[in-house]
């Protein structure tokens, strides 16, 4: 809703914006291309995404001093 706000009021004026911003056109790529890599580094370092760091499918481990209940008996499905 933003950029469609900007371009309404923009308008025809966008051409002489950007020769307006286009000394800083390196900077605010550089600026982007940290962003994400700060971004990138940020998540990686987040508790709780151990799938990402390599322990994809790995169960937690159960309480070795927790009482195990016997699961119910399965029963084979009925032939008609």
């Amino acid at each position: 809703m933003l950029l469609v706000w900007a371009g309404v009021q923009l308008g025809g004026n966008w051409e002489d914006i950007r020769r307006a911003l286009q000394p800083f056109d390196l900077l605010i790529t550089v600026v982007a291309v940290v962003a994400v890599v700060l971004f990138v580094w940020w998540r990686l370092q987040m508790p709780g995404l151990s799938r990402v760091r390599g322990r994809r499918g790995q169960q937690p481990q159960a309480d070795a001093s927790a009482p195990v209940e016997p699961s119910a008996p399965v029963e084979p499905p009925a032939q008609d």
